[in-house]
């Protein structure tokens, strides 16, 4: 079967197109909170912010607090 010719297929390739790009154009923030990570980065060494508070920061990684499952 021959793919459909004319004005409506081009339309049609069109509209599935631009859906393509509107769902995928998240997909380059969900790279594991790269872009978190950028901008703690960016903050704490090019503007001299704090770091964030973390809990376990200098607590041996057996005695960190953990769920029990």
């Amino acid at each position: 079967m021959a793919p459909p010719k004319g004005p409506i297929a081009a339309a049609v390739a069109v509209m599935l197109d631009v859906g393509v790009r509107y769902l995928s154009r998240q997909t380059g923030s969900l790279g594991g909170g790269t872009s978190e990570m950028a901008r703690n980065v960016i903050g704490e060494r090019i503007l001299g912010f704090p770091r964030e508070f973390a809990a376990d920061r200098g607590v041996p990684f057996n005695e960190v607090k953990r769920n029990k499952s």
